[in-house]
């Protein structure tokens, strides 16, 4: 089992992805569903090269991100692995169940990272389970979030 989460520090993404920027990256939710869709098919390349996968997103976040699913299913030969991503609810999905835990623990460890840094300690069943080798997090804080745009705001094209 592969397992991506992410976590933004909504606030401060709000406050300095504006404008022009806001344009560009659009808001938190797109940003990093495209951030773990490719951090999945990275994987697969890597490890199980031709493997197709299906990608299932909790259906409360349809309506954020149905565009960037047909990004990535209007583009089957960019995209060969993926065989569908769909939206379901997370009650009938054992799969989304799984992940909605490892959200829900993400989540918390973020507020903490947040707040801590990297002296944040995750709950304990979660430590374990950031440790494995096919396990990925990314947390974006203020500082990162501003480099972000730093570096977008300098790779821009002048007029």
């Amino acid at each position: 089992m592969v397992t991506i989460a992410a976590a933004v520090d909504n606030a401060a993404w709000n406050e300095l992805v504006v404008g022009n920027m806001r344009d560009r990256m659009g808001d938190a939710i797109g940003y990093f569903y495209v951030k773990c869709v490719d951090l999945v098919l990275n994987t697969i390349r890597a490890r199980k090269p031709g493997e197709k996968v299906m990608i299932a997103f909790d259906e409360g976040t349809k309506r954020h991100l149905e565009n960037w699913s047909l990004f990535y299913r209007l583009q089957p030969s960019k995209y060969p692995e993926v065989a569908t991503i769909f939206f379901a609810p997370v009650n009938k999905v054992v799969a989304l169940q799984g992940a909605d835990v490892i959200a829900t623990e993400t989540f918390y460890y973020a507020q903490r990272w947040l707040k801590d840094g990297a002296n944040a300690k995750p709950n304990p069943h979660f430590a374990e389970f950031m440790r494995r080798e096919l396990s990925a997090g990314l947390v974006l804080d203020r500082a990162a979030i501003a480099d972000l745009v730093e570096i977008i705001r300098h790779a821009e094209v002048p007029a």
